[in-house]
């Protein structure tokens, strides 16, 4: 929109983040995130299906620089801590993927299973 203003809602397949009450949901329930769970699904949920790097999660999701070491074993948990509460079934995950050796994407549709 015109006035540069991200956009309230995010919206992607059946998971909505709303950043003016900073609450989201799957399907209609509530998640109880906590803030920084919250930006670093914003972010992933921003641009679906393109990879985040664990360095430029951490910068995004909470404002600071961190060498890349770091940053994977911040943003592991957080993910983990994510998929525990999004993911029907977090061992599988379907919304948050993992992108070996380079981070972490919100997938637009299930992954297809083979």
């Amino acid at each position: 929109d015109a006035s540069g203003e991200p956009p309230r809602f995010l919206r992607v397949r059946d998971v909505v983040v709303d950043r003016q009450t900073h609450a989201a949901e799957r399907a209609g329930e509530p998640l109880d995130l906590t803030p920084t769970e919250l930006k670093v699904l914003s972010c992933l949920m921003e641009t679906p299906d393109e990879v985040w790097s664990p360095k430029q999660l951490v910068q995004r999701a909470r404002g600071y620089e961190a060498d890349t070491e770091g940053a994977r074993a911040i943003i592991r948990v957080h993910v983990r801590r994510l998929r525990k509460k999004l993911e029907p079934d977090p061992a599988g995950p379907t919304y948050i993927l993992n992108v070996r050796g380079v981070g972490y994407m919100f997938a637009s549709s299930p992954p297809e299973s083979d």
